[in-house]
């Protein structure tokens, strides 16, 4: 992200000057659309937003490059069972 950054508008708002929060969110960074006093959105840039997955090096790289490959975890196999959850 380029900076902290970050404008609140409302739905109408930012309906009615897209382009700018489009802008504004390439430029400054995230763009907070709120609705009713709450932020529901935020309009942020492809740059932004596909940054947010490179934080770090993917877990099964980091165990391929691991310097004691004859170390063996033998991690247990779990068989717990999932419960199901009413939404």
């Amino acid at each position: 992200m380029k900076s902290q950054f970050q404008h609140h508008w409302s739905i109408a708002e930012a309906k009615a000057r897209f382009s700018e929060v489009v802008r504004l969110a390439e430029r400054d960074g995230p763009q907070a659309v709120t609705r009713h006093g709450g932020v529901t959105v935020y309009i942020v840039s492809a740059a932004d937003f596909d940054a947010r997955d490179r934080q770090g090096p993917d877990l099964v790289e980091v165990m391929r490059r691991c310097p004691h490959p004859d170390v063996d975890l033998n991690l247990p196999k779990l068989d717990s069972t999932v419960r199901d959850i009413d939404w």
